[in-house]
């Protein structure tokens, strides 16, 4: 990127600031800025020294052999695009706080944190407007879906329980704002929470069963969202099954592994992750104990 000709001509027109990865400075701005501690990271800042826009060029850009010829040029353009908006994320927060009532406000300050993946501080700032008692019913909500939202997208996982609780709050949301202008986001969120880990017809089956459980007189609304729902499950699932039944699947003991174990198959999922390769893996011997305590309550 460095030596590029768009580089270098936009480096004459603006201000540019590069650290090394394993300098105090580099430290100091994955810590401010919450950033994982690898790749490139581009931080845009106004003349307040304000955020105006945070990317890492590398998960804007395809990998192909014409991709790499327009990359600097595209890097350059998100750039310039960047400095020109008016509103830095500090600026938008201020003018929430300043109306905390205004809804719309805060869906530009979380829409904003959300594209620039600056889901931790959307966290602690929903956190912190959730705590407000004159909040109104409907910022209220609003602020708890974009609160999950935040949490689901930013997720690591640290063990059953914590994913568990996040998805339980997934469910909760859907079944009270079926309809709520961010539902389908929600959804899409908690699915995606749900496509990962160890039996997946077993874990969507249970937030099926807790959600109707949960409605047992549905609305009109209640019951379009739980048909979206198990729908999606469906069409999932039938992909899994298709794909684990190719033989190039069969061949690939890394694949087989993903998709047995994605699909509860507990014997097999056992079989490959007693092999020595798997078991220094924290999130591996999570899956492995979830198939040996699937086995054992099958005896």
């Amino acid at each position: 990127m460095l030596p590029t000709r768009e580089y270098k001509e936009f480096s004459k027109r603006q201000t540019v600031v590069a650290t090394r990865t394993n300098t105090a400075d580099a430290e100091s701005l994955r810590s401010e800025f919450s950033l994982p501690n690898f790749n490139v990271w581009m931080i845009v800042l106004n003349e307040k020294g304000e955020t105006l826009d945070l990317f890492c060029p590398d998960n804007d850009s395809e990998c192909n052999e014409t991709s790499k010829f327009l990359f600097a040029g595209n890097v350059v353009a998100r750039l310039d695009k960047a400095l020109k908006e008016s509103l830095s994320i500090q600026e938008l927060e201020r003018r929430w706080r300043a109306k905390p009532e205004d809804a719309a406000a805060f869906e530009g300050l979380a829409e904003k944190l959300d594209r620039i993946q600056q889901r931790r501080r959307l966290s602690k700032i929903c956190a912190d407007a959730l705590k407000q008692p004159s909040l109104p019913i409907a910022a209220k909500t609003m602020i708890e879906c974009q609160a999950f939202l935040a949490e689901a997208r930013d997720f690591v996982y640290d063990g059953e329980a914590g994913k568990d609780a996040l998805t339980r709050r997934g469910e909760t949301l859907l079944v009270k704002h079926p309809d709520h202008a961010l539902a389908t986001k929600v959804q899409a969120a908690l699915t995606a929470l749900l496509k990962e880990g160890f039996d997946v017809p077993a874990r969507w089956n249970a937030s099926v069963f807790r959600m109707e459980q949960a409605c047992a007189n549905p609305s009109a609304a209640q019951k379009t969202r739980m048909l979206s729902f198990k729908k999606e499950r469906d069409e999932f699932l039938t992909v899994l099954e298709s794909a684990r039944k190719t033989p190039e699947i069969a061949a690939n003991e890394p694949a087989l592994l993903w998709y047995s174990s994605l699909l509860g198959d507990a014997k097999t999922t056992v079989r490959l992750l007693e092999k020595p390769e798997f078991r220094d893996n924290p999130q591996y011997a999570a899956i492995l104990r979830q198939a040996k305590a699937k086995l054992a309550a099958m005896r």
